[in-house]
């Protein structure tokens, strides 16, 4: 992670920049379950996210996360369909070559601080260009790579209590960091619409390297 900060009188603009990866995972395939269940990419993924922010006053910030993430070819082990078959016997898995399309996203972020609490609104779209898979199995493959193309459309309001302040102060026991979140997805293609809430809950305990 990186960031750069360009300071005024009237505001502050800085520049995030953060280079992550993603390890592969798979799919699961179980006797009682008649059709594999995606669990992740299944393959290396290299990522960069970069936000930039303005601040104003020192209390007030608007910022712009834009992230995108690329995946190596990979190969796992899927069941082709036949045709329209939804329901895939077993026998039909086989070992395809999957090319897993890219993600890529954008979140508007306002947000405001008063000392401990810090409430937060976000706009936010992402986006799963389609897979490409084939193999050697002769078979529908349209039926697997159409449902992994995905957008989506969602906002959210979370409120962040922090007490890192008040304990570096001792003004409080613990530094904790506490965030209470409304998501709502309210448009979506190949992809749920839904409220969910969420819940975190984070503490630190000192180290040799930050013992206070």
């Amino acid at each position: 992670v990186s960031q750069s900060r360009y300071p005024s009188e009237n505001f502050d603009f800085s520049m995030q920049a953060e280079v992550f990866a993603s390890a592969p995972t798979g799919h699961v395939d179980h006797p009682d379950v008649l059709a594999d269940v995606s669990v992740g990419t299944g393959a290396w993924g290299f990522g960069l996210a970069l936000t930039p922010m303005l601040s104003f006053r020192q209390s007030y910030s608007l910022s712009i996360e834009g992230n995108a993430m690329a995946y190596l070819p990979s190969q796992q082990k899927m069941r082709v369909p036949e045709i329209d078959e939804t329901i895939i016997a077993a026998k039909r898995r086989t070992l395809v070559d999957i090319r897993t399309g890219t993600d890529w996203g954008t979140t508007a972020v306002i947000d405001t601080k008063f000392d401990w609490f810090q409430p937060q609104y976000r706009l936010g779209f992402k986006r799963h260009e389609q897979d490409k898979i084939k193999g050697n199995l002769s078979g529908n493959y349209a039926a697997l790579t159409y449902p992994t193309e995905k957008q989506q459309f969602e906002h959210a309001l979370w409120l962040n209590f922090s007490t890192i302040e008040m304990f570096k102060e001792k003004r409080f026991p613990l530094p904790l960091r506490f965030r209470v979140a409304a998501n709502h997805l309210f448009k979506g293609w190949n992809s749920f619409e839904n409220s969910y809430f969420e819940l975190q809950l984070v503490s630190f305990l000192p180290t040799p390297w930050m013992p206070d």
